[in-house]
């Protein structure tokens, strides 16, 4: 057992192309959607094809345990994946292990049989030469990468140097995946924090109104068209004194416009120059005749002002994830090493990698909701027909701007279903926009019925969004809804997108105790039939 200062095979030109690739590939990989034990997978799948070896594997360490997560070749060894995936090894009963978490190194065993320290593996499997490369974040081994051989004198320090550059990349993705589990926890304390000041400014709101000239907010009543007749100082003051003229023009006109519709309990977000004042209006009686209402207007900047750092927190953290500091370290070490061609098709891949990961930034935020339960739903009876036709006709321009055609086919009466407007206009958008976004000739069509499910013949609203676009192959299907999946012939005809579209719909679908299926053929369009429960007032 030692370290790797056997003499050095010369690789060929061939043979460096396709260590180049393969690195190129996992640091690529590392920069991707895909989820940390995928991302191990396809890590593993590039080492085998630059390192010779007869079976892989990724362990990880807990509490001084290595486990294997990730393995190759053990099946065709007559190892089933049960046996692999069930092996737990305490790091200090092998030699290799101990060493390298000592020493950080790679371990090169060159003859099983000759070598005194060497212990058998919990598997019957004719061991010879044995490769291994430590996980370490920072000075902290967290795991190994393992190659077995049955040939003795299989592994050179070359391929010990390469399988080092894997191992930081498992390293690179195991710290990702370890700081996205981090912004989750910091958003979600934001997000609560947010929301209970949120409730205590409603709380002081309503104790303002019974208040009215001793409160801070400012207090404005008006009459039954939306005019201002009385307002206690704090209003007189940004309406009169502190607001520059065009932005008391828009008070005013903000002001009028949730007193006309003070019945409903409306609340607006002003952003004026300076300062955000959160308007509600109430009317002041149930049994008024003449519409009067009152209005509250509260200055809401500081609770902006920490929505904005905690969108600046989870944009600071997005960035890290998006600059992998393994990935950057090995494109500069092949950089400075690399002819002057091969340098700029490396900075185009990181590049492209770098891109890739701002544009999944956009949809953190709702995924990170909808997982967490924190939608603040305003459900409503909502006719699904009338929103699907309205949506339809948004998309119209586009459609033709493509050379697509769109069509809407409705019941011809409402299909009421109790859900949150602005949510839902959001699902069916996202399913028509994907639809015109992978089709690239023929209709996109929408239908709306109501009917019996086929199952439990309940009562249920249907929504089908049909393409002739591209299609989805079978084998891909089951992941379409699943977070940042992308399916292989969008990435090849690089049609935009982040991936969180579809997650999102099912999302809300889910939330308003619906359910979404897809029928799709490659090269044959798609299909989504989203069913939502009817609203009682529709039974």
């Amino acid at each position: 057992m030692r370290r790797p200062d056997l003499p050095a095979t010369n690789a060929s030109p061939q043979a460096e192309a396709r260590l180049a690739a393969a690195l190129a590939e996992a640091a690529a990989i590392v920069n991707s959607a895909l989820e940390f034990e995928e991302v191990l997978d396809q890590i593993l799948e590039q080492v085998t094809r630059v390192v010779p070896g007869d079976t892989y594997n990724i362990m990880l360490v807990d509490n001084r345990l290595a486990r294997i997560v990730r393995w190759r070749g053990y099946e065709e060894r007559g190892i089933p994946d049960h046996k692999v995936r069930e092996t737990v090894t305490s790091v200090s009963s092998y030699d290799t292990f101990r060493q390298m978490m000592l020493s950080g190194e790679p371990v090169v065993v060159a003859d099983t049989v000759a070598n005194g320290n060497w212990t058998s593996k919990p598997h019957r499997v004719d061991h010879r030469s044995y490769l291994g490369a430590p996980i370490r974040i920072e000075d902290r081994t967290e795991g190994f990468i393992n190659i077995n051989s049955s040939a003795p004198d299989r592994f050179t320090a070359d391929h010990a140097e390469r399988l080092r550059a894997f191992a930081n990349h498992a390293a690179a993705a195991l710290r990702n995946a370890r700081l996205y589990r981090e912004v989750q926890h910091h958003a979600e304390e934001l997000e609560q924090r947010v929301e209970a000041r949120t409730i205590e400014l409603e709380a002081r709101t309503a104790w303002s109104e019974a208040i009215l000239r001793s409160t801070s907010d400012g207090i404005i009543v008006t009459d039954g068209a939306g005019e201002i007749v009385q307002m206690n100082p704090v209003a007189r003051a940004w309406l009169e004194q502190s607001l520059e003229p065009n932005d008391a023009q828009r008070l005013r006109s903000a002001v009028r416009a949730v007193a006309q519709q003070a019945a409903e309990s409306p609340e607006l977000l002003l952003d004026l120059s300076g300062i955000n004042l959160a308007l509600h209006a109430s009317l002041i009686s149930a049994t008024n005749p003449t519409g009067s209402a009152v209005v509250a207007v509260h200055d809401v900047t500081h609770l902006r002002a920490l929505d904005r750092m905690k969108s600046q927190f989870i944009s600071d953290v997005s960035h890290e994830l998006r600059t992998p500091i393994t990935a950057l370290t090995l494109y500069t070490s092949l950089l400075r090493n690399s002819s002057e061609d091969r340098r700029e098709a490396y900075f185009a891949s990181l590049e492209d990698e770098l891109g890739r990961l701002s544009r999944l930034v956009q949809g953190i935020l709702h995924i990170a909701r909808i997982e967490a339960g924190h939608l603040e739903l305003r459900p409503r009876a909502v006719d699904l027909d009338l929103l699907a036709a309205t949506a339809v006709a948004s998309f119209e321009s586009e459609a033709d701007g493509r050379g697509l055609e769109i069509a809407y086919v409705g019941p011809g009466h409402p299909v009421l279903i109790s859900a949150d407007p602005t949510w839902m206009i959001r699902a069916v958008n996202n399913l028509i926009e994907n639809a015109l976004l992978y089709t690239h000739t023929g209709t996109v069509t929408v239908t709306v019925s109501a009917d019996a499910d086929g199952v439990h013949r309940r009562p249920t609203a249907n929504l089908i969004v049909a393409d002739t676009g591209i299609g989805i192959p079978v084998n891909e299907i089951d992941h379409l809804f699943e977070r940042f999946f992308r399916t292989e012939e969008a990435r090849t005809l690089q049609v935009p997108g982040s991936g969180l579209g579809l997650a999102i719909v099912k999302g809300v679908v889910a939330v308003h105790g619906g359910t979404i299926e897809v029928d799709s053929e490659a090269g044959a369009g798609s299909r989504f039939t989203v069913q939502l429960p009817l609203s009682d007032a529709s039974v």
